[in-house]
């Protein structure tokens, strides 16, 4: 077995040879491939070594890979669930079920921020309200924070039939108005 004075000597070797040669740089990656693919089981043998001695190491060497080829690892990942479906859709199913809360968490927070509002605003918002709509007075599951587009800050909370009527109207009060004359009309 080699020495770490004896390994630190070949791998100094390697690099002043393959700065000074690149085709023979060329030649030893050629033949690495080579034996890579010619005996898969060692080179697993090796990585699971290699993991097991140093687990933070190889994550960031991964984190590093995958950093730098963004493109194809998605590319490869598109390829995985297309080639079984079934899997992927079984595992995303346990997904679901084991971070239900968590998602729904981050949904809220995620709603809330676009809004420029937080969680507790919210809460005290629905407790001003009583839980009800502030145009139609009903109490739905879930109300949505009603803001201004244009000057971004939250209104109040409505019911999603209410909120999304205003938002349809683009925040028009003359085509509301518009619209409810027409509707008195045929009333």
């Amino acid at each position: 077995m080699k020495t770490d004075h004896e390994k630190q000597y070949q791998r100094d070797y390697y690099q002043r040879r393959k700065a000074a040669d690149p085709e023979w740089a060329a030649r030893q990656a050629d033949r690495a491939k080579e034996w890579k693919k010619k005996n898969p089981e060692k080179v697993r043998d090796q990585t699971r070594a290699r993991y097991q001695a140093n687990p933070e190491a190889h994550r960031q060497a991964v984190q590093r890979y995958r950093d730098r080829n963004r493109e194809k690892v998605r590319e490869a990942d598109r390829l995985r669930r297309q080639q079984n479906p079934e899997l992927y859709q079984e595992r995303d199913r346990l997904y679901r079920v084991l971070y239900a809360e968590s998602r729904h968490r981050q949904e809220r927070a995620r709603r809330l921020r676009a809004v420029c509002t937080t969680p507790q605003e919210y809460d005290r918002m629905k407790l001003e309200q009583e839980g009800r709509c502030a145009i139609c007075g009903e109490e739905p599951r879930v109300l949505e924070v009603d803001h201004c587009h244009t000057k971004l800050f939250a209104r109040a909370l409505l019911c999603g039939r209410c909120n999304r009527t205003i938002g349809m109207a683009n925040d028009n009060i003359d085509l509301l108005e518009a619209c409810i004359s027409y509707l008195k009309r045929f009333a």
